[in-house]
């Protein structure tokens, strides 16, 4: 219905979901009823796990019955074309804010490199893969963002068994508030992005309009975005010993020069710009037959 409403006052509408989530079915039971296109967003969770849930078989109908599903990374483009054969899969990255997230000077007198993980952090950002990973006698580690319950749990037990690490670990709240966010990327010097599946990180493109090389999983929008030892640091997922060597990696690109590791850094984020996120999408629609 309020699908419905809102079309009434649209000449030639095309309906759209977000998620390929539960909403998807809805939208394209909608679109199909008024005889319009409808497009879909796959974005991350919404492919890699709710396609095996409850409402899996209502998703993978509305992914084939989609004009056009829009997909964040490559490899969830190829995901989509594996599920459905017959679906339109189009790769369009994510864009960040290249003005509000700038290169800032790193914060002086840090006695050692500082590691950050930003972002929601719950099981599938790899929490437990770093921890193993760390090494504390070296580098700090700064986590900024919402730590979930069972990250909470981890952190404690970890901390327990390493009470050395206690001085080194620093749990920064999560904020909405973008210029405070750049504040933090300012006190690191590398970003780490350990996921275990993941869309196209947006930690990924802030850290890297901030200037901060990123130290990535290779799953996901990273392999589109990281050409490994050039713009940043790529692993194999799920191996600690692979992410504390990729880690060393970063730190000794620092270490050589690290005006060349900021403006890199720079240049891969300013190609994937808010702006040109727009205007791919304003181009795709365009082409769209009613």
């Amino acid at each position: 219905d309020v699908l419905d409403d809102e079309a009434a006052t649209a000449a030639d509408p095309v309906y759209a979901a977000f998620y390929c989530h539960r909403l998807a079915h809805a939208v394209t039971l909608a679109a199909t009823v008024r005889r319009r296109p409808v497009v879909l967003f796959a974005r991350g969770n919404d492919v890699d796990l709710e396609v095996f849930g409850p409402h899996g078989l209502q998703i993978l109908n509305a992914i084939g019955a989609a004009r056009r599903v829009f997909c964040v990374s490559s490899e969830m483009e190829a995901k989509i074309k594996a599920y459905r054969p017959e679906a339109d899969g189009r790769y369009v990255a994510n864009g960040g804010d290249t003005r509000v997230f700038a290169p800032q000077p790193p914060t002086r007198g840090r006695a050692r490199p500082v590691v950050g993980l930003f972002g929601d952090v719950k099981q599938k950002k790899g929490l437990e893969l770093l921890l193993r990973a760390f090494d504390f006698t070296r580098f700090d580690l700064h986590i900024v963002g919402s730590v979930r319950e069972e990250s909470r749990r981890l952190l404690h037990g970890f901390l327990t068994l390493h009470p050395a690490a206690r001085d080194h670990l620093f749990v920064r709240p999560f904020t909405s508030d973008e210029r405070a966010l750049v504040g933090h990327y300012r006190e690191v010097d590398i970003v780490c992005i350990p996921s275990l599946h993941e869309g196209m990180s947006n930690v990924m493109l802030e850290a890297l309009a901030c200037g901060r090389p990123c130290v990535c999983s290779a799953v996901g929008g990273a392999c589109d975005v990281i050409a490994d030892g050039e713009n940043g640091f790529l692993y194999p997922p799920r191996s600690a010993s692979a992410l504390a060597a990729a880690i060393d990696r970063a730190a000794e690109a620092l270490l050589a020069d690290a005006d060349r590791v900021t403006r890199v850094a720079r240049s891969t984020a300013e190609r994937y710009s808010a702006a040109m996120e727009r205007d791919r999408y304003l181009r795709e629609f365009a082409a769209i037959d009613s």
